[in-house]
């Protein structure tokens, strides 16, 4: 009996406006040192305000971050007490909109955690939890903290405040830096459940700390570090050493915690212009403090020294009974290795601090201004990961993994080519026809651009530098170079195109052949193009017609896409969108397509501002032929036609229910050559045309798998 249904599926080959881009955090192992990254799709850190929380009431350590993206990123800790782990659930929590930092604490005494923000114009926020202790659910009460007295509570942004209950008396007080070095204190004179908040000084504990401004001529990192308090020791003293003309005293990060288990708390403090953490002891007790400066490089055995800016917290992430110290570093050149961790091998009375990590995270970071090309370096198959940044630097993950399940090892940080200029671009082909990658290098100095021919072999890469662009016939560039290779002409030959900060794109045409490049300047405004600033200009096939679109990575984080309506051979790109797929990295995105898990449709990779990336997976199927709009009987696998086959055969299926389908090529040694199909599908009778393409001569077998049946056969390859 056959069914007719109404649905006619004429090709499922989506266009770029229907794929189904599923952003990932994870799902793509990336081993750094050894370790595999929690999420390596997080887009990077930089300057992350966090806090660790138990959100869930289970008992272990979650972990909120909040970057430079101004998003509220939610990690959950699918470990326990002991060993934490962490899985990236979401960039935005509870789509919580605030600015500058955040603050868990249970508020109103319901034992849930209750949130403080910043809000606009350095003003507060309060959002309750009207949720449960294992589901929380936050909602806007007070868009505007104001003191008992109805006056604004002011937090500067650069700070990061906290809520302590300094006095014992049961409830949360508020502690605020601010940038004259000073903390600003409002006692909480309501109750442990109604808040409400008191003035009390700007000078709490009459604590005003001068740093010395950032300085790295010093050979003594310590020296660099000293703390002053010039109530205290107005002249300096042997500790802390002179009084320069190089003092500052700028914005803080406050952590209160009782680092020493005598029922009081002490204060951590970070400084904008302070390369250490100041340590500073309650000698006072529970209930009145009473607080003197101990160190200003602490853990003093351990020193973290940084750029500048730490802000500590404290919490006890094995459940040993003492609490750990963690240390993210606030200040904007340090954007990588910049969330350290330091394990408490010591007691809770007494601390001894072991530095573990300065990367807690294991981040996919390049530092900042991430622009990733994803190529098959050395010749097995899968596509390797180079990811520039704006350090001067190319980071190098070799891809370990398959071409049906990559993974990602991180081989170098710094690729060992020239560092000079800043924010480094690498567009990767086979410029000469060797059959290995080469590379040119973008950079942000006007008219810089290097050509760097591939000297080693197809399995093991060796970049060596030929000739500044002019050299090559590349003498109109931009302020900045963010150039791309692609055959736009479909000539066997790899043009150029250079993105530039005007958001213009520069075409060079390749006027020469596959072994010998010759490139023509044609013109600085390609297609009338022009994307606002810094442009990053990608190109792929992501309708499968034949020709390559063009998409263009943006400062503002968002999308270009131009639709190529011409052919191979003569491109007539057609604005289409600004915003392509409504995904925006905050900023300065640089899209990278590839199908990193051969499923037969494009991926999305995106680098930005942070230096990291985001990765949308591609949940479409794409080149198959629905040939039937007749329901089948049942289900069948028939003979591909041609067979043998010189380079293409057709393979045709049916289907009698909507299903599950996987249709995998192997070759004789059962190793998988291709997934050709790897998704949902409707009933119906589909039909795929495979090209063996440089594969060798031989017998090869297909497979058709759905949720409870599996059919194989085999075919011949003759070339």
């Amino acid at each position: 009996m056959k069914i007719f249904f109404t649905a006619i599926i004429l090709f499922i080959s989506i266009s770029s406006n229907s794929q189904q881009l599923v952003q990932q955090f994870d799902g793509i192992n990336f081993s750094i040192s050894g370790s595999s990254s929690y999420a390596p799709f997080n887009g990077g850190m930089n300057n992350a305000r966090y806090q660790f929380a138990d959100i869930d009431g289970d008992n272990d350590q979650d972990l909120f971050t909040f970057d430079s993206d101004t998003s509220l990123y939610f990690y959950k800790n699918t470990g326990n007490a002991q060993n934490a782990e962490y899985k990236l659930i979401s960039s935005r929590f509870q789509d919580l909109h605030f600015y500058n930092w955040f603050y868990f604490t249970d508020m109103d005494s319901d034992n849930d955690l209750d949130l403080f923000t910043g809000g606009e114009l350095q003003t507060v926020r309060y959002f309750r939890n009207d949720g449960t202790v294992n589901n929380p659910l936050f909602s806007l009460q007070i868009n505007e903290l104001r003191t008992y007295t109805d006056t604004v509570i002011y937090s500067e942004s650069n700070c990061v405040p906290i809520f302590c209950d300094i006095d014992n008396d049961g409830d949360k007080d508020f502690f605020t830096g601010q940038s004259l070095g000073t903390i600003t204190y409002y006692e909480n004179i309501g109750t442990s459940v109604n808040f409400s908040f008191k003035y009390i000084t700007d000078i709490w504990q009459d604590l005003i700390i001068i740093s010395p401004a950032l300085s790295f001529h010093s050979n003594n990192l310590y020296e660099d570090s000293y703390s002053v308090i010039k109530e205290k020791f107005p002249s300096g003293n042997s500790e802390t050493g002179p009084f320069s003309d190089n003092e500052r005293h700028g914005a803080n990060s406050l952590e209160f915690t009782d680092i020493d288990n005598d029922n009081d708390f002490d204060l951590f403090w970070g400084d904008l212009f302070s390369k250490g953490i100041y340590y500073i002891k309650n000698n006072g007790t529970p209930f009145v403090p009473n607080v003197a400066i101990v160190d200003s490089i602490y853990p003093h055995n351990s020193p973290y020294i940084s750029s500048g800016y730490n802000s500590t917290r404290f919490t006890d992430i094995d459940n040993d009974g003492d609490k750990d110290m963690f240390v993210s570093v606030l200040y904007l050149s340090q954007n990588k290795k910049n969330f350290a961790f330091y394990r408490n091998n010591g007691n809770a009375f007494t601390p001894n601090f072991e530095r573990v990590t300065d990367d807690y995270l294991r981040n996919v970071d390049a530092g900042g201004n991430s622009n990733i090309s994803l190529a098959d370096i050395d010749n097995d198959g899968d596509k390797d990961l180079f990811i520039g940044n704006d350090y001067a630097k190319i980071a190098y993950y070799k891809n370990t993994g398959t071409i049906t399940a990559p993974s990602f090892s991180l081989v170098s940080d710094s690729l060992p080519i020239r560092s000079v200029s800043f924010n480094y671009a690498p567009a990767l082909a086979d410029l000469d026809n060797d059959g290995d990658k080469d590379m040119i290098l973008g950079s942000y100095i006007k008219d810089s651009l290097w050509f760097y021919r591939n000297t080693g072999t197809p399995a093991e890469f060796n970049f060596t530098l030929e000739s500044r662009g002019y050299q090559i016939g590349i003498t109109t560039l931009g302020q900045s170079s963010t150039p791309v290779l692609a055959d736009i002409d479909n000539d066997l030959d790899k043009d150029l195109f250079i993105g530039a900060t005007n958001g213009r794109i520069f075409y060079y045409e390749n006027t020469g052949t596959a072994s010998a490049f010759n490139f023509v300047f044609r013109t600085n405004f390609y297609n009338s193009i022009d994307a606002g600033d810094e442009s990053i200009p990608r190109f792929f096939d992501t309708d499968s017609d034949g020709d390559l679109d063009l998409f263009i990575g943006r400062q503002d984080g968002n999308i270009s896409y131009y639709k190529n309506e011409g052919s191979p051979s003569s491109a007539n790109f057609v604005f289409q969108t600004n915003s392509y797929k409504n995904i925006n990295v905050h900023s300065n995105s640089c899209p990278e397509f590839s199908d990193i898990d051969n499923d037969t449709d494009p991926d999305l990779f995106i680098g930005n501002i942070k230096g990291g990336m985001y990765y949308f997976r591609n949940d479409d199927i794409i080149g198959i032929n629905a040939v039937s709009n007749i329901v089948p009987s049942g289900f069948e696998l028939y003979q591909n036609y041609p067979n043998p086959f010189n380079p293409s055969t057709k393979i045709k299926f049916d289907l009698k229910n909507n299903t599950d389908v996987k249709l995998t090529v192997f070759d004789i040694s059962g190793k998988s050559v291709e997934i050709l199909v790897n998704g949902i599908l409707k009933p119906g009778t589909y039909e795929y045309t495979w090209n063996a393409g440089e594969l060798a001569s031989g017998i090869y077998f297909y497979r058709l798998e759905t949720n409870n049946v599996s059919i194989s056969k085999s075919m011949l390859f003759i070339k």
